[in-house]
């Protein structure tokens, strides 16, 4: 662990380096008095797993979630250097429309995409399940959303959604 980025109700966010693929990640933690719960920990767990699923330029990627042998809940994810919303928004108040608009055009863009993807998902389970009751015929389909692919300037600002999951 090499500094803590930040606090939240689901825990602690740090800056850390995986020293088995020498990569810096942010590693969320669970703080411990949750780990004793188990609702948390699943919720914590589904956070993960969920984004994990996600592959979008402005959704954070998710490379590892589990329990260290002293009981620390955790996920690793990839690390993006910048600064959040809350900083920039106290360090220079009213933003002028013209960004607030790309930045809300890039969460909606990652929040279109993790609920295509949360569809997708139902819709693949769906008819699995209720095939397996009978109500449906042997063949059914299902048209799943086709997510629109951008390039991304390096010189742009761009906004990346974290725990994106929680949200959709």
């Amino acid at each position: 662990v090499l500094s803590k980025l930040g606090q939240g109700g689901m825990g602690a966010v740090y800056k850390a380096r995986q020293i088995s693929l020498d990569r810096i990640v942010a590693l969320k933690v669970l703080p411990k008095q949750l780990t004793e719960k188990a609702d948390f920990i699943s919720r914590f767990s589904r956070e993960a797993r969920m984004t994990g699923q996600l592959n979008h330029p402005n959704i954070i990627k998710v490379y590892d979630v589990g329990r260290s042998p002293t009981g620390i809940c955790y996920y690793a994810m990839e690390f993006v250097e910048g600064e959040s919303l809350r900083n920039i928004l106290d360090r220079e108040g009213r933003l002028a429309p013209p960004r607030v608009l790309r930045i809300l055009q890039e969460v909606t863009r990652a929040l279109e995409h993790a609920r295509a993807v949360r569809r997708q998902r139902a819709q693949v389970d769906a008819p699995a399940l209720a095939h397996a009751r009978g109500d449906l015929p042997e063949r059914t389909r299902s048209a799943g959303r086709r997510g629109e692919e951008r390039g991304l300037d390096a010189t742009e600002e761009h906004v990346v959604v974290v725990d994106v999951a929680e949200r959709v």
